[in-house]
């Protein structure tokens, strides 16, 4: 008996609608996989509790963010953060973990050299739990998933997240930014925090380094003093980097 060549897509479209939309069903047709986040499957609130019991001795939060569980830490200017949300790869709606750091005095430094119309935001990296795991990866888990991965899962999150927040509190910080050690982090914003951390001298250090082994930042320099340069509302990690020397004077 020949096999339907669409045969896979008719599995995926005769799931239980708990997991399928209709809308997703009707992408999955069209050939589009990637599901919008507006229809993406609600994550599991049994996950969002196992995660809690994680991370509540740390000193962290649970808020609903619209619906989203997120875990919230404030330690003086950093703000510390993870997300359970959708997947919407997933087209089964999936589920991803997040992790998120700010620090609230970045705003007023970058407020210095920020060109965009928006304001300087105070978001230092986010990224992917998996990703701050060595060799990185990006981990997701399905929805399907057995009751008994859900505290599996929260001890990964806990094991990765919670050393990971504690690095930018460590005194060797200004060393592992300086030999690009940290996950998640820019050169742009490791220029930023070798700054706000350790002050301008800190900063030229990092800077002198950096242009030693790269060309693009002394083009972006050049581009800078160019009459007739115009900068984009989105600035790329050389562009943003380039700015915070000239604005400090690293390398005069």
């Amino acid at each position: 008996m020949r096999r339907c060549r669409y045969s896979h897509l008719l599995r995926l479209c005769n799931q239980p609608r708990k997991y399928l939309d209709f809308r997703v069903r009707k992408r999955i047709f069209a050939g589009k996989t990637e599901v919008a986040p507006e229809v993406a499957v609600t994550v599991s609130a049994q996950l969002a509790r196992n995660v809690e019991d994680a991370m509540r001795s740390p000193g962290f939060r649970r808020f609903q963010n619209g619906g989203t569980p997120l875990f919230e830490r404030r330690l003086d200017d950093w703000i510390e953060e993870v997300v359970i949300r959708p997947d919407s790869t997933s087209p089964l709606g999936g589920i991803r973990i997040t992790v998120h750091l700010g620090n609230n005095a970045l705003r007023e430094m970058r407020a210095r050299y920020w060109e965009p119309v928006s304001r300087a935001p105070v978001l230092v990296c986010s990224g992917n739990v998996g990703e701050l795991d060595l060799p990185p990866r990006i981990h997701s888990w399905p929805r399907t998933m057995e009751p008994e991965h859900y505290a599996t899962v929260a001890s990964l999150v806990r094991e990765t997240a919670i050393p990971w927040f504690r690095t930018f509190r460590e005194e060797d910080l200004l060393d592992r930014l300086l030999n690009r050690a940290v996950p998640l982090v820019d050169t742009a914003t490791a220029l930023e925090l070798s700054i706000l951390l350790g002050g301008v001298k800190a900063g030229r250090k990092y800077a002198s380094a950096h242009e030693k082994s790269s060309d693009a930042l002394a083009w972006e320099m050049e581009r800078l003093n160019h009459a007739a340069y115009r900068p984009t509302e989105h600035l790329t990690t050389m562009q943003r980097m380039a700015r915070i020397v000239a604005s400090y004077r690293l390398l005069d």
